[in-house]
Protein backbone atom coordinates (compact mmCIF):
# COMPACT_ATOMS: atom_id res chain seq x y z
CA UNK A 1 0.00 0.00 0.00
CA UNK A 2 1.20 3.76 -0.07
CA UNK A 3 1.68 4.48 3.29
CA UNK A 4 3.91 1.13 3.86
CA UNK A 5 5.86 2.68 0.60
CA UNK A 6 6.33 6.06 2.36
CA UNK A 7 7.23 4.24 5.42
CA UNK A 8 10.56 2.46 3.72
CA UNK A 9 10.84 5.76 1.90
CA UNK A 10 10.64 7.70 4.95
CA UNK A 11 13.18 5.24 6.79
CA UNK A 12 15.31 5.08 3.93
CA UNK A 13 15.64 8.73 4.26
CA UNK A 14 16.11 9.18 7.49
CA UNK A 15 19.17 6.45 7.43
CA UNK A 16 20.75 8.87 4.85
CA UNK A 17 20.97 11.38 6.83
CA UNK A 18 21.92 10.28 9.70
CA UNK A 19 25.13 8.97 7.39
CA UNK A 20 25.59 12.05 5.94
CA UNK A 21 26.05 13.45 9.97
CA UNK A 22 28.43 11.07 10.45
CA UNK A 23 30.19 11.74 7.31
CA UNK A 24 30.41 15.91 8.20
CA UNK A 25 31.45 15.25 11.49
CA UNK A 26 34.53 13.55 10.23
CA UNK A 27 34.84 16.18 7.93
CA UNK A 28 34.44 19.19 10.05
CA UNK A 29 36.79 17.54 13.07
CA UNK A 30 39.12 16.23 10.59
CA UNK A 31 39.36 12.71 11.98
CA UNK A 32 37.61 9.84 11.28
CA UNK A 33 34.45 9.07 11.90
CA UNK A 34 32.55 4.67 11.99
CA UNK A 35 29.47 4.37 11.86
CA UNK A 36 28.01 0.94 14.12
CA UNK A 37 25.18 -0.77 13.10
CA UNK A 38 22.68 -3.30 15.10
CA UNK A 39 20.41 -4.54 12.88
CA UNK A 40 19.00 -6.99 15.38
CA UNK A 41 18.38 -3.46 17.50
CA UNK A 42 17.41 -1.67 14.60
CA UNK A 43 19.69 1.26 15.86
CA UNK A 44 22.79 2.73 15.20
CA UNK A 45 25.69 5.43 16.56
CA UNK A 46 28.69 7.31 15.74
CA UNK A 47 32.06 6.99 17.11
CA UNK A 48 35.66 8.56 16.25
CA UNK A 49 38.18 6.52 15.05
CA UNK A 50 37.87 3.08 12.62
CA UNK A 51 37.34 0.55 15.55
CA UNK A 52 33.44 -1.21 15.47
CA UNK A 53 32.31 -2.15 17.81
CA UNK A 54 32.96 1.96 19.15
CA UNK A 55 34.70 1.91 22.23
CA UNK A 56 32.99 4.14 24.97
CA UNK A 57 35.04 6.71 25.33
CA UNK A 58 35.07 7.47 21.53
CA UNK A 59 31.15 7.48 21.42
CA UNK A 60 29.54 10.36 19.80
CA UNK A 61 26.16 11.84 21.74
CA UNK A 62 24.63 14.65 20.65
CA UNK A 63 20.89 15.55 19.07
CA UNK A 64 18.44 12.52 18.50
CA UNK A 65 21.05 9.67 20.85
CA UNK A 66 20.77 8.21 23.67
CA UNK A 67 23.02 8.68 26.45
CA UNK A 68 24.90 6.11 24.67
CA UNK A 69 24.93 7.57 21.72
CA UNK A 70 22.49 4.86 19.93
CA UNK A 71 19.91 6.20 17.69
CA UNK A 72 16.48 3.79 16.29
CA UNK A 73 14.41 4.86 12.90
CA UNK A 74 11.80 6.59 14.23
CA UNK A 75 8.68 4.53 12.22
CA UNK A 76 9.43 0.92 13.02
CA UNK A 77 10.98 0.38 9.75
CA UNK A 78 14.11 -1.98 10.09
CA UNK A 79 17.64 -1.65 8.86
CA UNK A 80 18.25 -5.47 7.39
CA UNK A 81 21.63 -4.95 5.74
CA UNK A 82 24.47 -3.28 6.94
CA UNK A 83 28.24 -2.84 6.85
CA UNK A 84 30.04 -1.06 9.38
CA UNK A 85 30.98 2.06 7.26
CA UNK A 86 33.75 4.23 8.53
CA UNK A 87 34.27 8.13 6.78
CA UNK A 88 37.90 9.99 6.66
CA UNK A 89 38.62 12.92 7.80
CA UNK A 90 38.07 13.94 3.89
CA UNK A 91 34.46 12.27 3.76
CA UNK A 92 35.00 9.13 1.66
CA UNK A 93 33.93 5.97 2.90
CA UNK A 94 35.72 2.48 3.71
CA UNK A 95 33.97 0.10 2.79
CA UNK A 96 31.40 1.38 0.89
CA UNK A 97 28.33 -0.22 0.63
CA UNK A 98 24.79 -0.98 0.33
CA UNK A 99 22.63 -0.76 3.84
CA UNK A 100 18.81 -1.74 2.98
CA UNK A 101 15.61 -0.79 5.16
CA UNK A 102 12.55 -3.07 5.51
CA UNK A 103 9.16 -1.52 6.49
CA UNK A 104 7.72 -3.61 9.56
CA UNK A 105 5.30 -5.31 7.85
CA UNK A 106 8.00 -6.75 5.55
CA UNK A 107 6.31 -5.53 2.55
CA UNK A 108 8.82 -3.58 0.60
CA UNK A 109 12.56 -2.51 1.12
CA UNK A 110 14.64 0.37 -0.46
CA UNK A 111 18.94 0.33 -0.45
CA UNK A 112 21.46 3.19 0.57
CA UNK A 113 24.22 3.00 -1.65
CA UNK A 114 27.03 4.58 0.07
CA UNK A 115 30.11 5.44 -2.54
CA UNK A 116 33.84 4.98 -1.89
CA UNK A 117 33.85 9.35 -2.01
CA UNK A 118 31.53 9.14 0.85
CA UNK A 119 28.50 10.39 -1.32
CA UNK A 120 25.15 8.45 -1.05
CA UNK A 121 22.02 7.46 -3.04
CA UNK A 122 18.68 5.51 -2.66
CA UNK A 123 17.90 2.43 -4.63
CA UNK A 124 15.29 -0.03 -5.87
CA UNK A 125 16.59 -3.50 -3.31
CA UNK A 126 17.82 -6.13 -5.58
CA UNK A 127 15.70 -8.10 -2.95
CA UNK A 128 13.65 -7.73 -0.15
CA UNK A 129 13.95 -10.23 2.64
Amino acid sequence: SFSRAQETDGAVRELKIALNQARQLAITRNTSFSVELQTTQNRLRFCTGTATPCPTAAVWTGAGTDGSGWRALDNSARIVLGPQITFSALGAATPSGTLRVQNSSRTSCLDLVVNPSGGSRITAAAACP
